[in-house]
């Protein structure tokens, strides 16, 4: 696996603009936990899955090994989008389709930068309701994790539903409302 992920995208990232506004044009970086038998089927091969990320949503777009706890063992491929909420939303969307090509329902594991918790909860939980109304249960995690190239504080966001909902869900909680489109 470290092959697949590390050697496709190996090297340096590059430092992300953090934006603190809601708007689609705010920049930042969102990850991606893509379970390690699925990243093959998003990076492609010789990265041609990434490259069509990419190409998609016109974006900075890394995969890397994740690994936690100071193991050397990889438990997913972190996929970093940074860029605006805009392509964040459609570079996640893509992403998602090429992991899950079949699978109806799946749940989906992401960090987002700290500061962007309260966003992404919403005024007395209302981005969450507005999720679980589209058939989505979305969860902030209190963990704290920090982005191994940028060193930013990130918080766990776990996503589980129809997978054609899961991305709708995330524009919710980037602010981008619920009529955003893929």
């Amino acid at each position: 696996f470290g092959g697949i992920c590390g050697g496709i995208c190996g090297g340096g990232g590059a430092a992300v603009a953090q934006g603190s506004g809601a708007s689609s044009g705010s920049s930042g970086c969102v990850s991606f936990l893509v379970p390690n038998d699925r990243s093959p089927r998003v990076i492609g091969k010789a990265g041609a899955g990434l490259k069509a990320i990419r190409e998609a949503c016109g974006m900075k777009v890394e995969a890397k090994p994740e690994v936690e706890g100071g193991g050397t063992e990889p438990i997913a491929c972190r996929l970093s989008m940074s860029g605006t909420m805009d392509q964040i939303h459609v570079a996640f969307a893509v992403a998602l389709k090429r992991a899950y090509p079949e699978e109806e329902r799946v749940t989906a594991t992401l960090r987002i930068p700290s500061e962007w918790a309260g966003r992404a909860i919403g005024k007395g939980a209302e981005n969450l309701k507005k999720a679980r109304n589209i058939g989505v249960v979305s969860q902030v995690g209190r963990e704290k994790y920090f982005h191994p190239v940028t060193g930013v504080e990130e918080r766990p966001v776990t996503l589980e539903g129809p997978t054609e909902s899961l991305p709708q869900a995330l524009a919710i909680m980037l602010g981008l409302g619920e009529g955003a489109l893929v």
